[in-house]
């Protein structure tokens, strides 16, 4: 069977019964995310993670596919939503209970390669107190032919995988029928919405898995998100049903007949050929009107794939838009910061420069500090010589007085005692000799 495998935002925008599904249960999810910091595993493109961050105090999406985090990443504009391309199983051993709240996983698990141990890891955090709110498709009692699906699950394989998780609630996810009038024109629907009978519930199309929340609270009641699709393609389908049971019930009597020998000739015979002219006329009536029934939902399946293909065209150009503006961020960034590098190395060579002109102004005001004193030194040497010659000569002055003073007195010394000796030998003599 076709599968749509990951619904981009504009898909799980429009009004399709599989975008409706979707919503629906993330929008029950966010019932129990008040406040509570929130694991949106398996995340895809992050429409999901956007409508728990309106309760949420903050959610993490984690999906493995990098492409699809880069499109969160840049059309989620919940400031407490980022997101992070990891492998969940990775990203779970990593993670400690006491760095989230809740835990919400909605068709992912049949992806993961290791899903056993995905939900031991799960089993792990609930077990430390984290909430839990998963999903998986019933993909193996519909039997389902999806390459994508590693694991097809129904209600007692679920019942198995998560017996390791105590006092887990089973809720089940089905589509509802209903009646519909209406005129030509679009607008407002007046329903009433009650739930009779009892579901089977192995059949219904998704399982949803939930432990350590307020499953009780959360499922008081039945849940309904209804878009009305109004295009008659169970009509188409039925009708389909009763032309290909009429040509079978054709091909049967001739079949009969021709075994039965009820050809053999006559009025039989005739009666019954104008009974298989009339069968084969109307087989061929019934073909020809399949065929353009063919045709009409070629058409359709025509315009569907084109719509789809112009749709992954506009993601991609958007992604490439996306990824554009990016890399001219990043290099108006990486431009910006050299600038300022830049900028930064001229004004440190401006301050270099600064200080090697103070330094050379100081050493040459230092060098003429020096010269003053050289100067004053040399002033002060020659004063100083001067004053010592002068000192100099002075002495010498002094000394030749002291010498004449030195002579007179020699000479008085010399004379007096030139006397002293004449009287002593006049008195030798008998003489006296007046002094």
């Amino acid at each position: 069977m076709g599968v749509d495998e990951r619904l981009s935002l504009e898909a799980v925008s429009a009004h399709t019964l599989i975008a409706v599904e979707h919503r629906h249960r993330y929008v029950l999810a966010a019932r129990a995310c008040a406040g509570k910091r929130v694991l949106d595993l398996c995340c895809g493109v992050g429409y999901g993670s956007e409508i728990l961050s309106g309760a949420a105090a903050s959610v993490v999406g984690v999906d493995r596919d990098a492409a699809a985090v880069h499109t969160a990443a840049a059309e989620i504009a919940a400031a407490n939503a980022s997101f992070v391309a990891a492998d969940a199983l990775d990203h779970l051993r990593t993670l400690e209970a006491d760095a989230i709240d809740l835990v919400v996983c909605f068709e992912g698990l049949e992806h993961v390669p290791d899903v056993e141990k995905v939900v031991e890891q799960l089993a792990r955090l609930v077990a430390d107190g984290v909430g839990l709110i998963a999903s998986v498709p019933n993909s193996a009692t519909f039997e389902e032919e999806n390459e994508y699906h590693l694991t097809d699950f129904d209600l007692a394989s679920v019942r198995e995988l998560f017996s390791q998780i105590p006092e887990t609630t089973i809720a089940y996810q089905t589509h509802a029928e209903g009646s519909l009038i209406r005129g030509r024109a679009a607008g407002a629907v007046r329903a009433s919405v009650q739930l009779s009978g009892e579901q089977d519930l192995d059949w219904a199309n998704h399982f949803l898995v939930l432990a350590g929340v307020d499953a009780e609270g959360l499922l008081a009641s039945a849940d309904a998100d209804l878009h009305l699709a109004v295009a008659p393609v169970s009509h188409r389908y039925m009708r389909h049903l009763e032309q290909a049971n009429r040509s079978l019930l054709a091909t049967n009597g001739r079949l009969a007949r021709e075994r039965l020998g009820l050809g053999a000739g006559g009025a039989a015979s005739a009666t019954l050929r104008r009974e298989d002219e009339l069968a084969a006329s109307r087989q061929s009536e019934e073909e020809l009107r399949s065929e353009l029934e063919a045709l009409r939902h070629s058409e359709a399946e025509l315009r569907r794939v084109l719509d789809a293909d112009l749709r992954r065209e506009l993601d991609e150009l958007r992604h490439t838009e996306a990824g554009l503006r990016r890399a001219l961020e990043d290099e108006l960034r990486r431009s910006q910061q050299e600038l300022q590098r830049s900028d930064e190395e001229r004004a440190r060579s401006e301050e270099e420069r600064r200080v090697a002109d103070e330094e050379r102004r100081l050493s040459e005001e230092e060098r003429r500090r020096l010269d003053e004193e050289r100067l004053r030194s040399e002033e002060e040497l020659r004063l100083g010589r001067e004053e010592a010659r002068k000192r100099a000569a002075a002495l010498e002055a002094e000394i030749a007085a002291l010498r004449t003073e030195r002579e007179v007195y020699r000479h008085a010394w010399m004379v007096v005692h030139s006397s002293r000796i004449t009287r002593a030998a006049a008195r030798v003599a008998g003489h006296r000799i007046d002094p």
